[in-house]
């Protein structure tokens, strides 16, 4: 049977009164906090690892064909299918968590850094040799700035879908930590009304993080704003 008494979905008025309920209790903000501070720890993984290889890939063509072809393999892998061996490997628990959200919103980031390096404006770095800068000077100087708004582009990717695997993650660990860990308890209960309030305030959370990276990604790069409004 199907309809809203079958799927126990709640009014409109009735979910967002039990969504601010739910909120403002002090259980869910802290499990709230647990899996924002996991995405963050997360994020911050793969932004260091994405940036890396993404300069060894888009620096270097050898090397961009040497590891294209292995990771072209395991890109295709989803990250929560990973979670039971992640759980036999690392145990359940915020390691796990953050392991496998990182591997899963790494790829964004490292292609889109990886592009970002190709599209660096040879004029520009030519420029830069000629007045005698070093390879360095010329990477902090010319390469960086001018593959932030790529690399801020992977990460508003990455902050979304980061968010989705951490609560999927703890709610397969059964760890009874952050808003996985709400969901396991209602859904151990037969809770229908925290289920979907829970799934309204992660969508939220959502919205929330992805507009913070584009405030984020103004701000930082204001000359990439300019050039494309």
């Amino acid at each position: 049977m199907w309809g809203k008494d079958s799927w126990g979905v709640p009014g409109l008025m009735e979910l967002a009164a039990g969504s601010l309920e739910l909120v403002a209790g002090d259980r869910f903000a802290g499990a709230v906090g647990e899996t924002v501070l996991s995405v963050a720890v997360a994020v911050a993984l793969a932004l260091v690892g994405g940036v890396i290889f993404g300069l060894v890939m888009g620096s270097s063509r050898f090397l961009a064909t040497a590891l294209g072809a292995p990771l072209e393999v395991i890109r295709p892998i989803p990250a929560l299918a990973l979670i039971p061996v992640a759980i036999l490997m690392l145990g359940q628990g915020v390691t796990m968590e953050v392991a496998i959200a990182a591997f899963g919103s790494w790829w964004p980031i490292l292609f889109n850094t990886s592009y970002g390096v190709r599209d660096v404006d040879t004029v520009a770095l030519d420029a830069a040799r000629a007045m005698g800068c070093s390879r360095l000077s010329r990477l902090v100087r010319v390469v960086l700035p001018s593959l932030l708004p790529s690399v801020l582009t992977g990460v508003r990717t990455a902050v979304p879908l980061t968010l989705v695997i951490v609560i999927a993650a703890e709610y397969l660990s059964t760890a009874q930590r952050g808003m996985g860990g709400v969901l396991i308890t209602a859904t151990s209960m037969g809770d229908m009304g925290v289920l979907w309030c829970t799934a309204l305030v992660a969508g939220l959370l959502g919205i929330a993080l992805g507009s913070a990276c584009d405030v984020i990604a103004r701000s930082l790069t204001p000359w990439a704003t300019r050039r494309n409004p």
